[in-house]
């Protein structure tokens, strides 16, 4: 009967214990770690079509590292009028998230593009992060430039998690990563921003490029492309670009045609080692 009694005691003074402990806080979107810095306080005032927000001062500001869908003028397909349907709804989250609030404009790296544009990551006032909204929900791909990488593991990651789940964009193929091996799927996507996947074949060091070939013959096959000046960056990085032959790999950038298929890679972040099938 007493020991009875002293495990209920025991019993109800852990529950009292677990009761009185705070819960975990979840950590907020502004505490990602990112090494963009604050720079200043802003009034939005418009959201443009292609994501584009015009500030009270009518400063221009570019959403840096996310990409929305491209919308069609006149959609005749399915599909346009699909990815036109995604597009709005990336306009109509962003309208009411930050149009007539202010917002925290944290930059790194070139701070304006070719057309005076700033290249911010926006947080509204009560930490949200606009670009992280725009992945999770599958309305935006990411995306980096060598001297604009900021955030880009945490971006990848949110990309992820809206890939695997098939939301928003991630519904369609044409988005979803394409196999290395698929040449002709591959040459479709000319000039347009894909993700590719497959297993390095060969890596070659030819004159002023290093080539990682991802086929037998490399006149016709998929290629990534890196110049030898970015090779010592990447590797500074933590990318053996040597060691990577016989990976599989996912890479992304504009698809060009250099024989076969190619893209050009600048910085590490273009490229994820992917876990072995």
């Amino acid at each position: 009967m007493i020991g009875h009694l002293k495990r209920k005691l025991v019993l109800i003074a852990l529950v009292s214990l677990v009761l009185a402990s705070p819960a975990p806080a979840l950590e907020p979107q502004s505490a990602l770690p990112c090494k963009a810095k604050h720079q200043r306080s802003a009034l939005v005032t418009k959201v443009f079509k292609d994501g584009v927000l015009q500030l009270k001062s009518g400063e221009l500001v570019r959403l840096i590292g996310v990409m929305p869908v491209r919308q069609f003028d006149q959609p005749t397909s399915n599909m346009a009028k699909n990815l036109n349907a995604i597009g709005a709804k990336a306009i109509k989250l962003l309208h009411q998230e930050v149009v007539g609030k202010r917002v925290e404009l944290h930059q790194s790296g070139r701070a304006h593009d070719r057309y005076d544009r700033l290249l911010a990551h926006v947080y509204g006032v009560d930490g949200t992060w606009i670009q992280g909204l725009l992945l999770r929900a599958g309305l935006a791909r990411s995306y980096s430039y060598r001297d604009n990488r900021s955030c880009m593991q945490q971006m990848l990651a949110l990309e992820k998690t809206a890939r695997e789940g098939q939301h928003g964009l991630w519904r369609y193929k044409n988005f979803q990563p394409q196999p290395a091996l698929q040449l002709k799927q591959l040459l479709r996507q000319r000039y347009r921003f894909t993700l590719v996947e497959g297993r390095v074949r060969k890596v070659a060091i030819v004159k002023r490029w290093v080539f990682l070939n991802f086929g037998d013959d490399w006149r016709k096959d998929f290629t990534i492309a890196i110049k030898k000046k970015y090779k010592r960056s990447i590797e500074r990085d933590g990318l053996a670009l040597e060691k990577l032959m016989g990976r599989r790999i996912r890479v992304r950038g504009w698809i060009e045609r250099w024989n076969g298929p190619v893209i050009k890679v600048t910085h590490k972040e273009q490229i994820e080692l992917l876990e072995e099938e």
